[in-house]
């Protein structure tokens, strides 16, 4: 699974979380074998400074886009948004 198929499922929650000054997004896999690539995708963005989370269960995250992984990936989420994704 790539990383832009991980991604692009969570970015525009994660977005609209963000220009809403939420308290995160819930992100959790679509199927079983979505999960270790998820988690593995989530603790690098979260080494990149690009997110921050919290796990709130045995597989879900509470995830929130900082400033640099919204500044990084505003590109992208306008992308999305145009596009109707």
């Amino acid at each position: 699974m790539s990383d832009t198929e991980l991604l692009n499922p969570i970015l525009l929650p994660l977005a609209d979380n963000f220009e809403a000054r939420g308290n995160g997004a819930y992100v959790e896999p679509s199927s079983l074998e979505e999960w270790e690539p998820l988690r593995a995708f989530l603790a690098r963005l979260y080494a990149e400074g690009l997110i921050s989370f919290q796990v709130l269960g045995r597989k879900m995250f509470g995830c929130q886009l900082t400033q640099k992984g919204y500044t990084t990936y505003l590109p992208m989420i306008t992308a999305l948004r145009a596009l109707g994704a």
